[in-house]
């Protein structure tokens, strides 16, 4: 695919580190890889986790370790969350300093797993 042209669409995620604001909660098995891989693109990623010493594993990559689901929820347009269950999910997105109370602007996208129901 070597000289294959970039769809328009493609373009705001191409652009430098500073440009498109990415966070990430929830730095475990499944988690953790995902926001390496995006801490490899050229995204502003922030990331964090309720261990303290997961989210520190990112401290070399290039990515911003945030202290609460709310401080991502200020800096970044997009958030991804990878938590281990519904009752965690729930937490992070309608819980104290959660995203959604967190969230500054009139437009922001999430994207959501769990592993099991709660």
């Amino acid at each position: 695919m070597t000289g294959a042209a970039v769809p328009e669409a493609a373009a705001p995620f191409l652009q430098p580190r500073s440009h498109v604001k990415i966070g990430f909660i929830g730095l475990g098995n499944i988690g953790a890889p995902m926001a390496r891989r995006l801490c490899a693109a050229p995204f502003d990623l922030v990331v964090f986790d309720v261990d303290r010493s997961a989210a520190q594993a990112f401290a070399d990559l290039q990515c911003r370790i945030a202290d609460s689901v709310a401080e991502v929820a200020r800096h970044a347009a997009i958030v991804s969350v990878c938590v281990r269950d519904d009752a965690q999910l729930r937490n992070v997105l309608e819980g104290e300093g959660g995203l959604i109370a967190a969230a500054a602007g009139p437009s922001r996208t999430s994207s959501s797993m769990s592993m099991r129901a709660a």
